[in-house]
């Protein structure tokens, strides 16, 4: 039973080869928000974005694969109980109904990114939060819209 093992848990690769199929790097090794990628995506200024499903995060690179940017987080390890009545928003502690988005850069499972001509970054929080998120240039949330339709029809529990 001698010799070596490796075991990788998880995680999404970026690797980028050059037009005659030369791999020529990887980009974003060992970065904390690969998980599941969906959606990979490169701006006017040559900047790589990386829309990750299963840490509900997008990366920005620059060219040289740097770290500029991170919108989302990965979701939390614990479930925060729900809040008790008039203590709060919404259920799981952190605002808003479940599945209804929740204000700012926290994602439920995003899908794509696209800019506009002034740089404003529109991410698609599809497949659990159904709504397009628009953060400025700079990361900095602006709106979102949209809302999950199943969360809308649910009958209410009061």
């Amino acid at each position: 039973m001698g010799g070596s093992r490796t075991f990788t848990h998880g995680g999404a690769r970026l690797f980028e080869f050059a037009p005659n199929g030369t791999f020529m790097r990887e980009i974003g090794q060992g970065v904390y928000g690969f998980l599941f990628a969906h959606v990979v995506r490169i701006d006017p200024q040559d900047n790589i974005w990386v829309v990750d499903e299963g840490s509900s995060m997008v990366i920005k690179f620059d060219p040289a694969g740097r770290v500029l940017l991170t919108l989302g987080r990965k979701p939390e390890a614990v479930r925060v109980p729900a809040a008790e009545a008039g203590e709060g928003e919404g259920a799981g502690g952190r605002g808003g109904l479940p599945g209804a988005g929740v204000k700012g850069d926290n994602f439920n499972r995003p899908t794509d990114v696209a800019w506009d001509a002034a740089g404003n970054i529109f991410v698609s929080d599809g497949y659990g939060n159904s709504r397009v998120a628009k953060f400025d240039k700079n990361g900095l949330f602006i709106k979102s819209w949209g809302s999950n339709l199943i969360t809308m029809l649910e009958p209410s529990s009061t």
